[in-house]
């Protein structure tokens, strides 16, 4: 999703097989991995596939809660290559069928501020279901 176009902001909710979950570092997700560790292998994951991982700075890895699931809330910033400051906010948290990761990605200079609120929403608002 996105209001202004992906290269201003988008929001991305992925629901992927636990074991598809970390296929860049070759780790995968299981509903006995410590929260800090998914938030962690998250991450590396971002640096491995992130041709600017050198300039990924990390703003705040916290615990919280999405659909009532314990989650993490990773914040990090970095360069686009075009020099562009971005940062990005991903929850994540897995159940026996899928890891999820819920990110919010946009500019540090006015559309991260702008549109931050209305990630927090849908996360707040997010639900897995049963079949799900």
């Amino acid at each position: 999703m996105t209001k202004d176009g992906f290269s201003l902001q988008s929001i991305r909710v992925d629901a992927l097989k636990p074991n598809k979950a970390f296929e860049a570092i070759k780790k995968e997700a299981t509903t006995t991995t410590v929260i800090s560790d998914l938030s962690d292998m998250e991450l590396a994951e971002f640096k491995a596939k992130n041709p600017n991982a050198a300039s990924v700075t990390l703003v705040e890895n916290t615990l919280a809660k999405v659909s009532g699931q314990k989650s993490y809330r990773l914040h990090i910033q970095y360069l686009n290559d075009k020099g562009l400051r971005l940062e990005q906010v991903t929850y994540g948290f897995v159940t026996e069928k899928n890891y999820y990761r819920l990110a919010y990605q946009a500019p540090t200079l006015h559309y991260f501020k702008r549109d931050i609120g209305d990630f927090e929403k849908l996360v707040a608002s997010f639900t897995v279901t049963p079949s799900n």
